[in-house]
């Protein structure tokens, strides 16, 4: 069956714009709450990607223009057909924005979407993805064959999900450990500045000293 779910979200921050799934079942929850970690973790992914999960299920999704297009089918659902089904959600999305903010060449509508403050607020084009998901749902004869002339899904990147989900953790502590690594060498030099100010007192301090005093004597004998 295809799709689940579609996911639309800003990649940024992972704030969804909109979404639509067609049951409440318990499979439908972890694959809910899956896709909501996934879109937490985009901000370094690749533009496109399939993601392998151990529910029997593979999610798609891609990137463009900061926007984040995901969704997730059974894992016996033929992928050309999920990422075109992907590809006309992307196409459908464009034309929305051209409805929202005009299509004049000065309007940027990646830079419109990174001010968005509310989410969900694309929430009505859950509409246009149930009616292609419609045509999605059970693939006929001609779909099938044109799956030829669709995309290598060869080019797409394929990894499992707990990978992605995992990295961040991965370069959390990479970064954790950098911060504790600069930290501790700031701390060393600082400690190795004041051991040599020790060093250099301790070895030239009763010269210093003595040269004081003698100063000290001549100031108060002939001062």
């Amino acid at each position: 069956e295809m799709p689940k779910l579609t996911f639309i979200g800003r990649v940024s921050d992972g704030m969804m714009l909109c979404e639509t799934y067609e049951d409440m079942q318990r499979e439908s929850f972890e694959l809910k709450g899956l896709a909501k970690k996934v879109m937490k973790k985009l901000n370094r992914a690749p533009d496109a990607c399939i993601l392998e999960t151990e529910l029997n299920h593979t999610f798609y999704y891609k990137i463009v223009d900061g926007v984040c297009f995901l969704t997730c089918a059974e894992g016996k659902y033929p992928r050309k057909l999920a990422l075109a089904f992907l590809d006309e959600i992307i196409g459908g999305f464009h034309e929305e924005l051209k409805k929202q903010w005009g299509t004049g060449e000065s309007v940027d509508f990646r830079s419109k979407i990174e001010t968005i403050e509310r989410p969900y607020f694309f929430l009505k084009f859950d509409r246009f993805i149930k009616k292609k998901r419609q045509q999605y749902l059970s693939p006929n004869s001609d779909m099938i064959d044109v799956q030829k002339e669709l995309e290598d899904v060869k080019t797409i990147m394929r990894q499992n999900i707990d990978t992605l989900l995992e990295r961040d953790i991965t370069l959390v502590n990479i970064q954790s450990m950098a911060h504790k690594l600069r930290d501790d060498s700031k701390k060393f030099a600082d400690k190795s500045k004041t051991l040599n100010m020790m060093m250099w007192i301790r070895k030239y301090g009763p010269f210093i000293a003595l040269f004081l005093i003698i100063v000290l004597g001549l100031y108060l004998k002939f001062g």
